[in-house]
């Protein structure tokens, strides 16, 4: 007596069950057919935006890094002895900007090696030492 009581129960249960996850499913498709297009829209700006801050935060890391060697190269190497009779306006904007550098240089290569060249020469007229300058330009 009791197992088709429990059978009956158990039929009621499933095609319960059945009939909330059919509704619930046609419920689900008819939201994402109207939202679908609008989320997908979103998820895609998201995706962009997460795109753009990386790209931001790698061309800062470059910048930095080209900012750091274009200090060093201003700085410690015979480029120095050049660079120090610069205004320091430009000195600041070419180490703010040192995108610009290689350009600079390439423009006024023959400049700067004839400046080079004849720094010493410069140096022994003015009088100063010149193994101060031969000392900065090794490497």
């Amino acid at each position: 007596m009791e197992l088709p009581i429990i059978a009956s129960e158990l039929l009621k249960l499933i095609f319960t069950t059945v009939l909330v996850s059919i509704i619930t499913l046609f419920g689900l498709g008819y939201y994402l057919k109207k939202q679908g297009p609008e989320f997908a829209k979103e998820l895609l700006k998201t995706e962009k935006m997460r795109s753009m801050q990386q790209k931001g935060a790698e061309s800062r890391v470059n910048k930095t890094a080209s900012s750091m060697v274009a200090k060093d190269l201003m700085e410690t190497t015979p480029l120095s002895e050049l660079v120090k009779y610069l205004s320091e306006e430009t000195r600041e904007y070419l180490q703010e900007h040192p995108e610009t550098l290689p350009g600079i240089l390439q423009s006024y290569a023959g400049t700067i090696d004839l400046a080079l060249k004849v720094a010493p020469q410069v140096q022994s007229i003015l009088g100063l030492n010149k193994l101060e300058v031969k000392e900065k330009f090794d490497f």
